[in-house]
């Protein structure tokens, strides 16, 4: 074979002999070698460099274009591989520098740069409007003589609900009657001066400590009468079963009803003898009463049997039988349920009584009344 070529000049084809495949790859091996030598490892690309398979060109329309992240003060940068920690607002604050923000995920939509945030106010609050404060009703106990002595009468007494109430009452007891009372002769044996210096309560038992002018003046039974006072003002708490008295800080001794002189504690069944033979515990002397009238409290007649009238400054408005649980000789407890009527709301009388032979209409004893505010209805 004919291993010549035609070599062309001049636009002309040349004939020469033939290269083989083999040596034209170790020729431009050479070649890019010697060019590689000669211009260093630095290559610069001239152009576009097209992206990665798989990722997405950027997006025209302004999209997914990567909004500024904002920056956070020098200095208070997390640390590097802890998470950032949520503001009080909800807001998590960036790193000290600002970073570039990861590529997002291709095809999702990036939200427009939301424009400065502005700082929340600090919620205030409005000046609240000033209430009544929570209030509780409690009983004070003073003397009242319905002509048969002074006995031991109920009074309410509106003061603010206080953890230590006992003491509260306590002190509006020394306060003696109000106004009104002293005009309907209702009286207190405490003497005025009187200070409560201390009040604790242990398994049932009061210790009320009162400065030496409780002890001041008056015959035995006024004593009597004030122990009572304190006594009954006490016990009408479930936690308060009897009372031990202190003076001056030093333990006392005080008198009962029947005249004997105790060191301990004493109860309500000590000053018995400081009781009206219907003695009503609701409703208390001044009271509102509703309709119908709810009476409750404890009696020794004869027999356990007593009335209750109801009266306006004219007419007796109800009157009804009323039996204890004993008479005779012993107290018992009652409650009654008794209906009355009243054209307009005013003040009445409460009035208890036994009728010693011929019943109803007959001859009274034992009788005491006090004032109360009806209201109208019924």
């Amino acid at each position: 074979m004919d291993t010549r070529r035609t070599v062309v000049r001049g636009g002309t084809r040349r004939l020469g002999p033939a290269r083989s495949p083999r040596f034209a790859a170790l020729a431009w091996a050479l070649v890019a070698l010697l060019a590689f030598v000669a211009c260093g490892s630095s290559v610069h690309v001239v152009g576009p460099v097209p992206p990665p398979p798989g990722t997405l060109e950027p997006d025209p329309s302004g999209l997914t274009e990567t909004p500024p992240l904002p920056t956070q003060t020098e200095g208070a940068a997390t640390p590097t591989g802890e998470a950032p920690t949520p503001t009080a607002s909800g807001a998590t604050p960036t790193q000290g520098r600002t970073a570039r923000p990861a590529t997002p995920t291709p095809g999702t939509p990036r939200p427009a740069t939301p424009p400065p945030a502005t700082p929340t106010p600090t919620p205030t609050s409005a000046t609240p409007t000033p209430t009544a404060p929570d209030t509780i009703v409690v009983t004070n106990y003073h003397l009242l003589d319905s002509g048969n002595g002074p006995r031991l009468v109920p009074v309410p007494r509106t003061l603010e609900r206080v953890p230590a109430i006992g003491g509260a009452t306590l002190r509006a007891l020394l306060g003696g009657p109000s106004g009104r009372e002293s005009k309907a002769g209702i009286v207190s044996m405490i003497p005025t001066g009187a200070i409560l210096l201390g009040l604790s309560i242990q398994d049932g038992v009061a210790t009320v400590d009162l400065s030496s002018e409780f002890a001041g003046g008056g015959s035995e039974t006024d004593v009597q009468a004030r122990v009572a006072q304190v006594l009954y003002s006490l016990t009408q708490f479930s936690t308060v079963k009897r009372v031990a008295f202190e003076l001056d800080g030093q333990p006392t001794a005080v008198p009962t009803g029947n005249g004997e002189t105790v060191e301990r504690p004493v109860a309500r069944d000590d000053y018995l003898e400081l009781l009206p033979p219907v003695f009503v515990e609701t409703p208390r002397w001044g009271e509102t009463v509703t309709h119908p009238l709810r009476i409750s409290g404890v009696a020794n007649v004869f027999e356990a049997r007593f009335f209750v009238e109801l009266r306006d400054a004219n007419d007796s408005l109800a009157r009804q039988a009323v039996m204890a649980t004993c008479g005779s000789g012993c107290w018992g407890t009652f409650e009654a349920t008794i209906p009355y009527a009243s054209a307009i709301a005013q003040p009445g009388t409460l009035m208890t009584y036994t009728v010693s032979q011929g019943g109803p209409g007959g001859p009274t004893d034992d009788e005491r009344s006090y004032g109360v505010e009806l209201t109208a209805g019924g």
